[in-house]
């Protein structure tokens, strides 16, 4: 499998409208709830836009009813999908996710392009499925001739996979099914340094730690790069998140500018076997926190 550089995608619309209040050090109940409701919501997003691109190199089990897919109006042979504006309503017990992009396809040799305008439905604050799907019609269809592809089956794949493990970590304890956490949170080695604070361990033993020393708190990704871990083994990839991180710890506001370096390993079946997760705790980053999907 080929890795390459995977730009992060910025978006032009903010999900929640609440990302000035996200990025402020104070913390509550309703901060968690955010982020808890946005990585959840987020994981499922990249989970169904990854499934409908063809490309057999990667594996991306699904999260959601598979009768969904005859909702979908989608052409043959997605070979790639941008979402470039998202957002986000919610109501007393519902989230309602929309994105606008665009998604590549192959017919009969020829790539085509059309937008992408659709609403994905979720019951509950905090979504264990999609409930619906909402599709605006558009037959704006052009052909593309200068070689640019969106992002690929991959792509989403990689940040699935960090949406869900940073909701784990805000305390979705069914997040840790998605990943298949415990088939690897026993074995695979987490290092974490901060200032005054090292701990290496497993995921099991030090993620107790990890939590006593920052307290409760939410989790949001700021960022994502993926690249090659080893230039002579396209199997071997690593996953760079840069994660804002806002608690409190016995009554005082903690907050910390994450870096995590999870490195894996793509097998044979294109799914995952985590290697190694090393945590660093960087200065704080001063500039508002505001790109939802990365």
């Amino acid at each position: 499998m080929k890795f390459t550089f995977l730009r992060t995608l910025y978006l032009t619309a903010i999900l929640f409208v609440l990302a000035a209040q996200a990025a402020d050090d104070s913390f509550d109940s309703d901060t968690l709830a955010y982020a808890k409701s946005l990585n959840t919501a987020a994981t499922f997003v990249m989970n169904w836009y990854g499934r409908h691109i063809d490309d057999e190199r990667y594996f991306i089990k699904p999260l959601y009813r598979q009768e969904l897919n005859r909702e979908s109006q989608y052409p043959d042979s997605i070979i790639g999908i941008s979402l470039d504006n998202a957002a986000l309503k919610t109501t007393e017990n519902s989230l309602i996710f929309s994105v606008k992009g665009n998604l590549q396809y192959d017919k009969n040799g020829e790539i085509y392009q059309r937008p992408l305008d659709e609403s994905i439905q979720f019951k509950g604050l905090i979504p264990n499925d999609i409930q619906s799907l909402i599709t605006s019609p558009n037959t704006d269809v052009v052909g593309v001739t200068d070689g640019h592809q969106l992002n690929n089956k991959g792509y989403y794949q990689t940040r699935g996979f960090a949406y869900a493990w940073l909701a784990y970590l805000n305390g979705v304890e069914q997040a840790g099914s998605w990943i298949d956490l415990d088939d690897w949170k026993t074995t695979v080695n987490y290092q974490i340094d901060a200032a005054g604070f090292q701990v290496n361990g497993n995921i099991s033993a030090v993620l107790p730690k990890h939590q006593q020393q920052l307290g409760k708190g939410r989790y949001l990704l700021r960022e994502m790069k993926v690249n090659r871990s080893d230039k002579n083994d396209p199997n071997r990839g690593v996953m760079i998140l840069a994660i804002d991180f806002s608690g409190e710890e016995n009554g005082i506001p903690t907050v910390a500018n994450i870096e995590q370096t999870i490195e894996y390993i793509v097998q044979a079946d294109g799914s995952w076997r985590i290697i190694r997760i090393v945590e660093k705790h960087l200065l704080p980053n001063p500039q508002p926190w505001q790109k939802i999907l990365c």
